[in-house]
Order: C-alpha cells, then sequence, then structure tokens
C-alpha cells in the first residue's frame, strides 16, 4: 500500500482505493490529494477472531461487544482518540459498525 501511495504522490498512478480509515488520515497530511469517492463496495468489518467450534468464546464475545455498543463505549474511544485526529471529514459511522 505504501508503495502505491509513494507512486501517487510522484505522479505516477492517478487514483488509489484503500481503506477509508487508511485514505482520510493519509489525505489529512497531505492535503493536496482529495477523497473523490468516500464510499466503494461494501463495508468492511474488522472484528475478533475465534477458533472454529469454540462457541463459548464467540458468545461471550459477541455479549460484551453488544453491551459496549448500547453503553456507548466505541463512540467514546471515537470521540477521544480518533475524532481529534480526523475531524468532521470522517465521521464514526464511517469507522464503526452500529448494531442498531
Amino acid at each position: 500500500m505504501q508503495e502505491c501511495l509513494d507512486k501517487l504522490q510522484k505522479d505516477r498512478n492517478i487514483n488509489v482505493a484503500i481503506l477509508n480509515a487508511t485514505a482520510f488520515a493519509w489525505v489529512r497530511q497531505n492535503p493536496q490529494f482529495k477523497i473523490s469517492i468516500p464510499i466503494l463496495g461494501d463495508d468492511y468489518m474488522i472484528a475478533p477472531a475465534v477458533k472454529k467450534g469454540d462457541k463459548a468464546l464467540l458468545k461471550w464475545i459477541n455479549q460484551e461487544m453488544d453491551t459496549l455498543q448500547k453503553d456507548g463505549f466505541f463512540i467514546q474511544i471515537y470521540e477521544a482518540s480518533l475524532q481529534p485526529f480526523y475531524g468532521k471529514e470522517l465521521g464514526a459511522e464511517n469507522l464503526l459498525y452500529n448494531q442498531e
């Protein structure tokens, strides 16, 4: 990915498609570029992995994720850590999964 972004800076690429969080962070550091298509394709989620067949752990993780989401934990963490960096350019709805 870094090689593609380096080539973009050196005018060897005319476009690059990468994850939203990465793209917005890179453009923030390279303001001569812009995001022309903010959403392309289906949502892509990053999630914890569980060994196949470990139903107890899967159930526990799902319950914890539901509780954390309902308690607003993920929004709080986003606001404390990512929002100061991304500003208004990339909202929580672009990075966080909302099960509601």
